[in-house]
């Protein structure tokens, strides 16, 4: 999937890897044209080896072939569409007002940690994240990973969203888009920042 990762980080620069990865799907679904090229089993089989139990890697044909098969699936009214708003409007005014927490917490982030300091969106694939939440928007928690930065993380993305707590370090951890927010051992802490200053 080389060719559609450099088209995709090319118009994209700058966006999460899980956005970025919804591009690289929508890239297999425009390249959908007539029926599925494999049957019901063999899309199943697919699904099974490369996403359930990754028993290898997800290659071009075996996205394609996942693609096909939701696409002919909805068609056929054997699927339905689960992750969309309930209309154009909706979905816009979503995405917008993600935006805006967003900037919002680009300037909270300024305002505390100085000038120079940035804001990064977590990315939810995997990963884990030491620090203290040290502010908040209406959409996303910040946490402070080193001197200048915060992470943004979707309050969406925690059953139990962590509240502002400059004095206690927390470890927030992804599964899937999913996160975790637990006490942080001081020993990771202290690797963290070592590493952020030998930068």
């Amino acid at each position: 999937m080389k060719g559609d990762w450099a088209k995709v980080d090319k118009a994209y620069a700058g966006q999460s890897e899980l956005m970025k990865a919804e591009e690289v799907f929508c890239l297999a679904a425009e390249r959908i044209d007539g029926p599925p090229s494999k049957t019901a089993d063999q899309a199943a089989r697919t699904w099974s080896d490369v996403v359930q139990n990754k028993t290898r890697p997800l290659e071009r044909e075996d996205l394609q072939t996942i693609a096909e098969s939701v696409a002919d699936g909805i068609r056929r009214g054997t699927r339905e569409q689960q992750i969309f708003p309930i209309d154009d409007r909706s979905q816009f005014r979503k995405t917008a007002e993600l935006a805006d927490s967003l900037t919002e917490a680009t300037a909270e982030t300024k305002a505390q940690l100085g000038p120079n300091a940035k804001t990064f969106p977590a990315q939810l694939a995997e990963g884990t994240y030491k620090g203290p939440i040290i502010a908040e928007t209406e959409h996303h928690v910040l946490q402070q990973v080193s001197a200048t930065n915060t992470v943004a993380h979707a309050k969406t993305t925690f059953a139990q969203v962590p509240t502002v707590d400059k004095a206690t370090a927390l470890a927030v951890a992804y599964n899937d888009g999913a996160a975790v927010a637990k006490p942080a051992r001081v020993r990771d802490v202290a690797q963290t920042k070592g590493r952020d200053l030998s930068r």
